[in-house]
């Protein structure tokens, strides 16, 4: 294999809005709180703002993470605006 040929899995992911929230295809959990959560996707960032928000299924193998709660936003980001964020803040 070629050194600039990279094997990465990138899952899909699916959100699900219902009496439950539902989220497939994350690779890890960064935050859970109950105004915010945010999980980081194969390539992104999701965070979803509300209010609310308890665990009821954490399954990191399978990427499948449901949660009890009110949504209010959903915001996607790149590693990069996150890096930026930082940069910024300590110039």
């Amino acid at each position: 294999m070629d050194k600039q040929e990279k094997t990465e899995i990138k899952r899909k992911h699916s959100i699900c809005i219902s009496d439950k929230i539902t989220i497939s295809g994350i690779e890890s959990v960064v935050t859970l709180q109950e105004k915010e959560v945010e999980v980081k996707l194969s390539n992104r960032f999701l965070t979803i703002t509300g209010f609310g928000f308890t665990p009821i299924h954490l399954d990191i193998d399978q990427g499948n993470l449901i949660l009890a709660g009110e949504v209010l936003t959903l915001k996607y980001s790149s590693k990069a605006d996150k890096e930026s964020f930082f940069k910024k803040l300590f110039k």
